[in-house]
């Protein structure tokens, strides 16, 4: 998933940073993809509706009900 495919999906930045509960100024900060952890929460959120990019990522390893920070 790119950024703009987040943002497009949650409907915006302020919406995004509600949705995996962070500020607006993180969903702000990310450059062209979100960082590796925040796509594996997202990835799960989304139930597999966003996927990770680029493909060569290591595997997400957490507890689904486990918090990104």
């Amino acid at each position: 998933m790119t950024k703009e495919d987040v943002l497009n999906y949650f409907g915006g930045t302020v919406k995004t940073a509600n949705a995996i509960e962070v500020r607006h100024t993180t969903v702000s900060m990310w450059g062209e993809f979100p960082p590796h952890l925040r796509q594996c929460e997202i990835e799960l959120l989304t139930a597999g509706a966003l996927k990770r990019e680029p493909k060569n990522q290591p595997p997400c390893h957490h507890h689904p009900e486990t918090k990104v920070s």
